[in-house]
């Protein structure tokens, strides 16, 4: 619960940080501890875009490889499969989680 309180209150309160950080003054505390929050954001969001980007060139290079590819976590369940896996396992995999 506690979790879900502090998104929703970082929803709330994230267009009021970045109007703030707009409004920040350099020479201020305050205001370049908002600057560094921002810029912190948007590295963030930055990093996760190239994640989601590498993650799908991973899926379309695997997919075209005809050799079958299985891919499993730490906790030893199956990640990824491609075509050749499922063709060798002669059925399609359960949903991947």
């Amino acid at each position: 619960m506690r979790r879900r309180v502090c998104i929703l209150s970082l929803a709330v309160l994230w267009p009021l940080a970045t109007a703030w950080a707009q409004l920040a003054v350099p020479n201020d505390a305050l205001g370049e501890l908002s600057l560094e929050v921002n810029a912190l954001a948007d590295l963030l969001a930055k990093h996760r875009t190239g994640a989601i980007e590498a993650t799908a060139l991973l899926q379309r290079v695997v997919e075209e490889v005809d050799i079958p590819i299985f891919a499993f976590d730490p906790a030893n369940r199956l990640r990824l499969v491609n075509s050749a896996g499922e063709k060798l396992l002669q059925r399609p995999p359960a949903p991947l989680a």
